[in-house]
């Protein structure tokens, strides 16, 4: 069996399931969604996927795309989900790239990057939930030769926009398919043949892409139930006991 076929299988089964279960049950309509969304709650947010970096980094520098293919992130989040539609939170994510030419052995590039960001849900009460994230923060890249040394660029995230489709495995549970792009500014650099870091003249920004998957768990805080169909856009939701 291939490897695309298996997340094919898992959605199949996962859908022949719940219908099953909604023809076997005769309650099954209260619990189908929209159900609840968290709110006040500890989410935290694992990920991984490709990355590749693009743009020249001062006018005297090649393009990243040209020295570095593609490479592999890996993304770490802690938030607190004020309310249905609303994460506040940090990042921190490491990415290690093949150079475009040679192995491995002779010429590396990685990086990383943290900062903070907000997410917007936009169906925090369905089972397929949309979303929308911004941020900003600080990143590293490195690029290590063994014939010409190590060089350490230091700069600024000046965006940081992301986009994705939750599937809410349960409710504190959600798997995303996720794009996301870093618009970047180095301003500083370190060569092994200067003293310490350096400014960089005429910065250019750069571009660091992402897709991949990300893992969304939420702990603690409150189920919310959507308002009412005869209140929806009126009253604010109402909050169960339930927690996570």
């Amino acid at each position: 069996m291939t490897r695309p076929a298996i997340p094919i299988l898992l959605t199949l089964t996962l859908g022949a399931t719940s219908a099953r279960g909604q023809e076997d049950s005769p309650d099954a309509s209260a619990e189908a969604w929209p159900a609840t969304a968290p709110a006040r709650a500890v989410e935290l947010n694992v990920g991984w996927g490709y990355s590749q970096g693009f743009g020249r980094v001062s006018e005297n520098d090649g393009d990243l795309g040209d020295e570095a293919a593609s490479g592999t992130a890996v993304s770490f989040g802690v938030g607190y989900r004020l309310n249905p539609t609303w994460m506040i939170g940090g990042y921190a994510e490491g990415a290690f790239y093949r150079p475009d030419q040679g192995s491995m052995f002779d010429h590396t590039h990685y990086g990383a990057s943290t900062g903070v960001h907000v997410q917007y849900h936009f169906s925090p009460f369905e089972r397929l939930d949309p979303w929308i994230g911004l941020g900003s923060g600080f990143r590293s890249y490195f690029e290590d030769s063994r014939t010409q040394g190590r060089r350490t660029l230091l700069g600024v995230d000046l965006l940081r926009a992301q986009v994705g489709v939750a599937y809410r495995m349960s409710h504190g549970w959600a798997v995303s398919p996720v794009l996301g792009a870093s618009f970047t500014e180095f301003f500083s650099s370190h060569g092994t043949s200067e003293a310490g870091f350096q400014s960089i003249d005429e910065p250019r920004p750069t571009t660091f892409l992402f897709a991949g998957m990300v893992n969304r768990f939420d702990f603690g805080g409150a189920a919310v139930s959507p308002p009412s169909s005869l209140a929806r856009g009126s009253l604010p939701p109402v909050t169960t006991t339930e927690s996570f």
